[in-house]
């Protein structure tokens, strides 16, 4: 289909040409025709710097093509065509290479999808490893691939996993460029929370590569001028977390809080704080009420692998005063999974009736949309 395709003259001069090449590179990506769509795509730069297109047009381009190949890779996934993902990132991974190498020209609406991209990929290629053998090790156990490979991989397809690891770092690369861009010129984003938000992806990086002090490290600095901001609390209580599966004594830190501050109150609040200011503010929109939910259970999640008597009292009483609290416990999805961390913790203190929540007046059912 793409034999007889014919570019157009260089420099390019008509407006109408920036549309057709456009149109014709989503074509060109959407049916994996790397080698012709890298010669539209140099059209499309020489169409930018005849000065007749923009570079915000480009970027424009650029973020399109990221939304079309996110979903193609969730397609791909969901059918689980592993083959045909597998291709597609090694082909667009020239298209991010050439962008990310660019020495000028690149906004940073560019250079975070390049980012993204690179990170995204990481993710989709993870899976893969497990489905190929590699799984979740045992708590507290270190991934068998080391630091530099992907976090929670013991074993599986060693090529998923060494181009996923590619991609972490790829990524984190390009976030580092981003920010040392922002230090230097820091109108050049265009956005105040630019920095809060590039840094937060280089810590979560760094987290799929096992590098989880680095990524801790990252994100103190920028915690201690923006301590309220939940995204950076979440994200980092999710790295202590992760590293629980090689240390559990982390554990205990993701859900009480690390990083002590001269006043003796922890930067990083931990599961516990993050719960108590949720639940104040669970009532006032549906975001809020997924974060909390979503809080509880990776707190639950910490507390599985410790499993002393003391712990699994502990989890008993505090979703059984949840449940009384909010019987509905956030709809049914949420619901069960809360009921099984329950049992287990029921079953871990010695009791096998395999009772969920008890029967309350208010039964969990399926909420209703908001109008």
């Amino acid at each position: 289909a793409t034999q007889g395709l014919i570019l157009p003259p260089s420099p390019l001069s008509d407006p109408f040409q920036l549309s057709a090449l456009t149109l014709g590179l989503r074509v060109l990506v959407a049916i994996q025709d790397f080698e012709h769509a890298e010669k539209v795509m140099n059209c499309l730069e020489l169409f930018v710097n005849t000065g007749v297109g923009s570079e915000e047009r480009l970027t424009l381009v650029y973020l399109q093509l990221g939304k079309q190949l996110q979903e193609q890779i969730q397609t791909l996934r969901q059918n689980g065509n592993t083959e045909a993902l597998r291709g597609i990132t090694r082909g667009f991974e020239g298209f991010l290479d050439r962008i990310s190498a660019r020495k000028e020209g690149n906004t940073y609406l560019t250079l975070r999808w390049v980012a993204d991209t690179y990170f995204n990929f990481g993710l989709g290629l993870k899976p893969l490893a497990a489905e190929t053998g590699a799984g979740e090790g045992a708590a507290g156990g270190e991934s068998a691939a080391g630091e530099g490979a992907p976090a929670g991989e013991a074993a599986g397809d060693s090529q998923d996993l060494t181009a996923a690891a590619e991609y972490f770092k790829k990524a984190g690369k390009t976030y580092q460029t981003i920010l040392k861009r922002i230090n230097a010129e820091p109108e050049w984003a265009g956005s105040p929370n630019a920095k809060v938000a590039t840094t937060l992806r280089m810590s979560e990086s760094l987290r799929e590569l096992g590098r989880y002090g680095d990524a801790v490290k990252t994100l103190i600095p920028i915690l201690e001028t923006n301590e309220t901001n939940l995204e950076l609390q979440t994200g980092a209580v999710m790295i202590l977390q992760e590293w629980g599966k090689k240390s559990h004594a982390l554990y205990a830190r993701a859900i009480q809080g690390a990083v002590p501050k001269s006043n003796g109150k922890n930067l990083v609040w931990g599961w516990n704080r993050l719960i108590a200011l949720l639940s104040r503010n669970i009532d006032k929109s549906a975001q809020f009420k997924e974060k909390f939910y979503d809080a509880v259970l990776n707190k639950m999640e910490c507390r599985l692998p410790q499993m002393p008597y003391q712990q699994t009292k502990s989890g008993e009483t505090e979703l059984l005063k949840l449940h009384r609290l909010h019987p509905d416990l956030g709809g049914p999805v949420t619901y069960k999974k809360l009921e099984s961390y329950l049992r287990s913790f029921r079953e871990t203190a010695g009791d096998t009736s395999g009772e969920g929540f008890p029967d309350l007046e208010q039964q969990p059912q399926e909420e209703v949309p908001a109008q």
